[in-house]
């Protein structure tokens, strides 16, 4: 089983497979079970191991799936840099460090990669490399499911030649 990158295709798209299945597991209590969904085998077997994305994206599937594949944790905990990061970059770290929450065992390398991510934060505006992707990612990594009750901080967002700047508060109903 598998998902096209659009309604009307014909053929299976791994990213787009990947990121469905995310999705539907990510609900919570209202999510479908990786056995319901029925792309865990397709999503294992076509895996890229050298796409640390896919690879992080994968390991958050099936770890929410309670059915975690070490060995595939193990490949990416063992592809982070000195640094703390993943490629040089913090949409990779993040994603790394959201595929490994969780695992108990990899507490450590998670903590180099939040440490990456906190050095890499722009102090004036509270984003990351002035990438609202990039940003999103970050704080999904550092907040994961709590980040609707978080206070994120002052932002600035630039919206057709206008700022508008605040201070972010999820708890504000």
């Amino acid at each position: 089983v598998c998902y096209g990158e659009a309604k009307s295709s014909g053929s299976c798209d791994y990213e787009s497979t990947l990121y469905a299945t995310l999705t539907l597991v990510e609900l919570g209590e209202n999510g479908l079970g990786l056995n319901e969904i029925g792309t865990n085998i397709y999503l294992q077997s076509k895996l890229k191991i050298t796409n640390f994305k896919d690879l992080a994206v994968l390991n958050r599937i099936l770890y929410k799936s309670s059915n975690v594949g070490q060995s595939f944790v193990n490949e990416l905990a063992s592809k982070q840099r000195a640094g703390g990061d993943w490629e040089g970059d913090v949409f990779t770290t993040a994603l790394s460090i959201f595929g490994l929450l969780g695992n108990g065992e990899k507490t450590d390398i998670v903590n180099r990669g939040v440490a990456y991510l906190e050095r890499r934060k722009n102090t004036k505006d509270g984003s990351w490399d002035n990438s609202a992707r990039n940003t999103a990612m970050a704080l999904i990594a550092l907040h994961g499911v709590d980040l609707a009750n978080a206070n994120v901080g002052r932002s600035s967002i630039n919206t057709k030649g206008r700022t508008a700047s605040g201070f972010e508060d999820c708890n504000n109903k």
